[in-house]
């Protein structure tokens, strides 16, 4: 269960950094959205079930 939760982690994280620099650099239309949020909140779930 945690090997899905940090590869969700990994996947969201990469694919908003390439969002900000494609909605930057190449002026992506439609633009590209970026999963930040839904990152902090799997983080915070996993700290949650942590602890």
């Amino acid at each position: 269960m945690m090997t899905l939760i940090v590869m969700g982690i990994t996947v969201a994280h990469f694919y908003s950094i390439y969002s900000v620099f494609a909605n930057n650099n190449f002026h992506m239309h439609p633009m590209v959205t970026d999963f930040f949020w839904e990152l902090v909140n799997l983080i915070d779930i996993m700290l949650v079930d942590i602890l």
